[in-house]
């Protein structure tokens, strides 16, 4: 019997190492750091599990066998009319739940209590010297052995890398697929970086969509209407330039009835339409809205405006 609890333990803790290994394994394969052995064990899943099956099974058989020798045994003394002097284990055997329950406990029987009991006493309180429960036991050994496992393979190998380096890895991962992602798309403008598109062909797709989408609130040639103003003169509500045009467009004015764009146009399109738009810039229309606004100053032309040259003779700081 004690070699047959000695191999379930052993059949039990082997299982449970194999099913952490295989889940670390699985973890350290989606982060694409696993080791190679790892990497071995997760690829031959069925067959470890296979072998666990197959282990069990022979097991049980063997146990099974026993079992029916002890009873053969039991049977040819009572033929033979032997009397057993004491019980045998295998008839008077308590239920398999019973028998785990006990030995995981360590329980000890009501009845032989008194032979555990401490000689002094509480407010007539008295004490049982129970032993720690089995399963604690082997948990705060468990415990103790991941963690020397841990340490050394983590801090003192390569085998495997800690949360640390695994962090530093996703981050370089994910940034290579973000680079990948935007290398691969053409549409990245913005009001950060729009610049004046100056190819007749892309202003005239702005003019398109300008004709398409513009033209009830700021008239057909930009030169304002009853709810939008003018944008062919230099008075600017939202700020003048390709960059300010195309946040206004992208992100729309609901205070003065101008809806946000971003969610018809493409962010190219919004590029030709603040392009175009710019472009009217000193066309004059016919009837065109009163100005409204400030006048909007280009940041370069307003650096270019402000210097001045230092008279002859004088050198500036």
């Amino acid at each position: 019997m004690r070699n047959k609890s000695k191999f379930l333990r052993l059949l039990f803790s082997g299982s449970l190492v194999l099913i952490g290994q295989l889940a670390w394994a699985q973890t350290e394969t989606a982060t694409g750091s696993g080791s190679p052995f790892l990497n071995h064990v997760l690829n031959n899943l069925v067959l470890y599990v296979g072998f666990i099956v197959v282990a069990a099974a022979v097991f049980s058989l063997f146990y099974l066998l026993n079992m029916m020798v002890q009873v053969q045994k039991i049977k040819l003394l009572q033929e033979h009319g032997i009397e057993l002097m004491e019980k045998t284990e295998l008839l008077h055997r308590d239920p398999l739940w019973k028998r785990l329950y006990d030995r995981w406990t360590a329980a000890v029987p009501i009845d032989e209590e008194k032979d555990i009991m401490f000689d002094h006493s509480y407010d007539g309180i008295h004490e049982l010297d129970n032993k720690l429960p089995p399963w604690w036991v082997a948990i705060f050994y468990i415990s103790i052995g991941f963690a020397v496992f841990y340490l050394v393979v983590f801090h003192f190998t390569d085998y495997a890398i800690g949360s640390r380096d695994a962090y530093e890895i996703e981050m370089v991962q994910a940034q290579a697929s973000i680079d990948e992602y935007l290398s691969k798309q053409a549409d990245l403008v913005d009001e950060t970086n729009a610049t004046m598109l100056e190819d007749p062909a892309q202003l005239a797709l702005g003019q398109t969509i300008f004709e398409t989408n513009c033209v009830v609130c700021h008239g057909p040639n930009g030169q304002g209407a009853s709810v939008g103003p003018n944008l062919t003169d230099e008075y600017w509500i939202h700020g003048g330039g390709v960059k300010n045009i195309f946040k206004t467009v992208k992100y729309g004015v609901p205070a003065k009835g101008m809806i946000s764009w971003k969610a018809t146009l493409r962010s190219k399109d919004i590029h030709r339409v603040a392009s175009y738009i710019w472009s009217l810039q000193g066309s004059n229309p016919p009837d065109p809205k009163a100005p409204d606004g400030t006048i909007y100053v280009e940041e370069q032309m307003a650096v270019d405006s402000s210097a001045t040259e230092a008279p002859a003779g004088e050198v500036q700081d």
